[in-house]
């Protein structure tokens, strides 16, 4: 079975890593000699670093490139072109502007496609491509959502929005929930293999480091995650030049706050003005984009992530490989993987002060952290990519036997 992926970019995300971790896995089943009949490609409109990484897998990828615009008509064609030369037995897209043209070649060369849902449909930016969807519904055979708040998010915004009652009743038999998953055993390795040491990043022993995993974007509100530092630095070096009774029992014996921010983006220049501004430079270290991240995680105290919307982070499982607590922001106390007091802390998004307690929180309670780091090596056992190989192939041979490629 022939197989072409195609994504909107390699670039660093959650959905890119994704696609990595799965093909990677994917080789390792192959070299493995257990019985593996599938060829994978992979087919893409930005490049980004996550190219190299799928090329040293051996598997050949794709830059499908417009002329004034990366999804101009050009583009189009070309991916048209290069399907009806590959001639691949299903598309498998990732993201909403891959999703959208593969279907639309797929409904024109009668080649069947699943398409992946990463994104939450909830918000106002996301009302064209909702509208959009609307209109190709239809096309796709299976489509995949990445955790249950995305799966819930496009059946009301979208699927619950169709006015054709068969349309509705036949897109929602399609919809499905995979959730994303980890390699566990091969990032611990790699991450044992590889060590980094906290003084190769001018951090002590005794600091406090809390760890941030992601792309520079407003929608994931690192403005937030920074001030809320400010509060919770300026609380505990204030304690310390007190040294009341109190304040003694309250504060971790750990000496400062450091924060690690590993990612690039659109945003950057702004935060890393922002900490200047907050008089923070030296207690937060802007790591820029690294291939390595599962490097880092075993320096971190904590893991912080302050989005407006997650689907199903994979730099939030990554962490959870090595037992960090989390602090997440969620619109609601109720999150889809972690429960609140016992794997991480919940806080309200844009919560500025609530961020900053939960920061406290974890800094100055050892007992906490420690039980929370032992529930969470259990729980991402639920998230092994194993299982989540085995539910893609049952797709792909579902959908492929059900149909019929004409490449007219």
């Amino acid at each position: 079975m022939k197989i072409l992926h195609i994504i909107t970019s390699l670039k660093i995300g959650g959905a890119e890593a994704a696609l990595v971790n799965f093909l990677t896995k994917v080789t390792q089943t192959k070299n493995n000699n257990i019985e593996h009949k599938h060829e994978h490609r992979v087919a893409y409109f930005y490049d980004g670093p996550n190219k190299t990484k799928i090329n040293k897998l051996n598997i050949k990828t794709h830059n499908i490139k417009g002329i004034v615009k990366s999804y101009d008509p050009i583009a189009y064609f070309r991916l048209k072109k290069l399907i009806k030369s590959y001639k691949p037995d299903i598309l498998h897209t990732s993201l909403w502007s891959a999703n959208f043209m593969g279907s639309l070649v797929a409904k024109q060369l009668n080649v069947p496609i699943m398409c992946e849902i990463h994104g939450n449909c909830r918000y106002v930016s996301s009302r064209l491509r909702n509208y959009l969807d609307q209109k190709i519904i239809t096309i796709p055979n299976k489509i995949i959502a990445v955790s249950d708040a995305v799966h819930d998010s496009y059946k009301t915004f979208v699927i619950e929005k169709i006015k054709n009652i068969k349309h509705k009743q036949k897109t929602l038999s399609k919809l499905t929930v995979i959730k994303n998953g980890i390699d566990i055993e091969n990032i611990r390795k790699k991450a044992h293999t590889n060590k980094l040491t906290r003084h190769k990043l001018n951090i002590n022993d005794n600091d406090f480091v809390i760890g941030a995993v992601g792309r520079l974007e407003p929608i994931k509100s690192y403005d937030i995650l920074i001030k809320a530092f400010k509060l919770a630095h300026d609380t505990i070096r204030q304690a310390k030049k007190d040294q009341s009774p109190y304040t003694q029992s309250q504060t971790s014996t750990q000496d400062t706050l450091k924060l690690c921010i590993i990612g690039d983006g659109s945003e950057r220049e702004y935060l890393e003005s922002l900490a200047k501004k907050l008089n923070l430079s030296d207690a937060i270290i802007f790591m820029g984009s690294r291939p390595d991240t599962y490097r880092f995680y075993k320096l971190f105290d904590c893991f912080a992530l302050s989005s407006q919307t997650e689907g199903l982070s994979i730099a939030l499982l990554e962490a959870l490989v090595f037992g960090l607590p989390i602090i997440t922001t969620n619109r609601e106390i109720k999150h889809e993987v972690l429960e609140h007091n016992t794997h991480g802390l919940i806080v309200p998004i844009n919560n500025v002060e609530k961020y900053a307690h939960a920061l406290l929180t974890l800094y100055r309670n050892t007992i906490l952290r420690q039980n929370m780091h032992k529930a969470n090596l259990k729980l991402v056992q639920a998230y092994s990519l194993d299982t989540v190989l085995k539910k893609y192939q049952e797709i792909y041979h579902e959908i492929t036997q059900n149909s019929h490629n004409l490449y007219t």
